[in-house]
């Protein structure tokens, strides 16, 4: 096999070994998963509907909300605006 050729198949062989262990590692950790963002220590807050609240806008004083956490949730409710 011509040196160059040989070359070409190695650098392929290596680029398919790296996309393999990215792949892998993306299947074990996914980092656009909300469970990814918690282990991360973040938390997730959502309204009385389950949506995702986003904005302070969203809620009024007295609202119940849940916040999702790695190990659970926490129910609360708002206090007034400042």
């Amino acid at each position: 096999m011509d040196g160059s050729v040989r070359i070409w198949l190695y650098d392929r062989d290596d680029r398919i070994h790296a996309s393999s262990v990215t792949y892998k590692a993306l299947l074990v950790n996914p980092p656009f998963y909300p469970e990814s963002a918690f282990e991360r220590g973040f938390s997730i807050t959502l309204d009385a509907r389950g949506k995702i609240i986003r904005s302070v806008a969203q809620i009024a004083p007295g609202d119940e909300i849940r916040t999702k956490l790695k190990d659970g949730e926490i129910r609360s409710s708002t206090a007034p605006r400042e």
